[in-house]
């Protein structure tokens, strides 16, 4: 199936197939240049929020800098989130139809989903970087969850089980929740009954894609694993077993903390709690 993007310069792609044969990933090199060009895309949405935010929010003025960067941070989460919307409808046909990955779980490969998942590559790439430059303020949890989430939906240009990426991309569906809250917070709304109900909704969806359906689909991808053992790479495997039930186990802590924060927000208005800090990936 073709590509959803243009192809990149002949020259571009002679300099990058080196680089992406050493880390044995030979099918990023016709998508790398979508992968950066979409983190350059969500840095440029992070500094136009730093720029229009102040003039249309008198709550975000008040903000010190800490807050005003997870704002900014939270603004390009829910771009993302639009975006991921997009893509799951982009690629829904070729989950379904393609050839290549039906026939192959393991290690069939489309173009069109390789250039779709480039997109999503950027944030998560982005969503790293920016978590590690501020590690200091965010802590370490969000910088491993976004060099994970890059690593996994990497391993599909190996290729890797492309297949999976619209599954574990259902996790955005939590995302507007997760932000809304966290919004609220800032523009002294906290306990209100918009909050409340926000945070019921949040919780739901939370638990049901990111710990039902994610626990689900990890089980479907490593009984496929074993059942393919003789067809697979065992480095990358467990590589990507580790990644995956990571961030499960991280998304089972992160509930249970948003639990703790919620009825703390049923009660009266507190300090920065766990839920106001985390930012959706």
């Amino acid at each position: 199936m073709h590509a959803l993007f243009p192809e990149a310069p002949q020259a571009w792609e002679d300099l990058v197939r080196p680089l992406c044969a050493a880390i044995r990933l030979p099918h990023l090199t016709q998508h790398l240049h979508v992968l950066l060009l979409s983190a350059v895309f969500y840095q440029s949405i992070y500094h136009v929020s730093a720029y229009v935010s102040p003039r249309i929010s008198a709550s975000y003025r008040k903000l010190n800098r800490k807050t005003k960067v997870n704002w900014d941070i939270h603004t390009v989460s829910m771009v993302q989130w639009c975006k991921s919307l997009i893509i799951l409808y982009l690629i829904h046909d070729v989950w379904q139809n393609d050839l290549d990955t039906r026939k192959d779980k393991i290690h069939g490969f489309s173009n069109y989903a390789g250039d779709v998942y480039a997109t999503a590559c950027g944030y998560f790439l982005w969503d790293a970087i920016i978590s590690t430059y501020f590690i200091k303020w965010f802590g370490v949890g969000f910088a491993f969850h976004g060099f994970a989430s890059l690593q996994i939906f990497l391993f599909s240009y190996a290729p890797f089980l492309q297949y999976w990426g619209p599954a574990f991309l259902l996790f955005e569906a939590s995302t507007p929740f997760l932000n809304i809250h966290w919004y609220l917070d800032k523009v002294n709304m906290t306990g209100s009954i918009y909050q409340i109900v926000n945070g019921v909704l949040l919780l739901l969806t939370f638990f049901l894609v990111r710990i039902c359906w994610g626990w689900f689909m990890a089980f479907d991808v490593f009984s496929n694993i074993w059942y393919n053992l003789d067809r697979v790479n065992w480095i990358i495997s467990s590589i990507y077993l580790f990644s995956n039930m990571s961030l499960n186990f991280l998304n089972i802590y992160w509930f249970g903390k948003m639990i703790q924060a919620l009825g703390k927000r049923m009660q009266s208005p507190s300090k920065e709690s766990p839920v106001e800090a985390k930012k959706s990936r």
